[in-house]
């Protein structure tokens, strides 16, 4: 905990940025850094964000990139889906 020196125009300060707290009390201003906190993917959410960059990377368009993540997910390679994979939207 460190305390900030200030000339007493900040009214009120607490809250967080970027893992470093401000709190105020009758002694001052005083800045405390936290730990950050970082999440962890499973093997699951791994696998899913590579089929999703994967099938991002070959199309933009979301039938396609749905399509190529369902692929990707069985181990397949990424390719337009046959004409018959969605109806006709006319």
């Amino acid at each position: 905990m460190a305390l900030i020196k200030t000339n007493n125009l900040i009214g009120s300060v607490t809250g967080s940025i970027s893992g470093i707290t401000f709190k105020r009390d009758r002694s001052g201003l005083h800045m405390i850094a936290l730990g950050r906190h970082v999440k962890q993917r499973t093997t699951a959410q791994n696998k899913q964000r590579n089929a999703f960059s994967i099938a991002r990377g070959f199309s933009c368009v979301t039938r396609e990139v749905s399509y190529n993540i369902y692929r990707a997910l069985s181990g397949l390679d990424p390719q337009s889906p046959p004409n018959d994979y969605y109806p006709d939207m006319r």
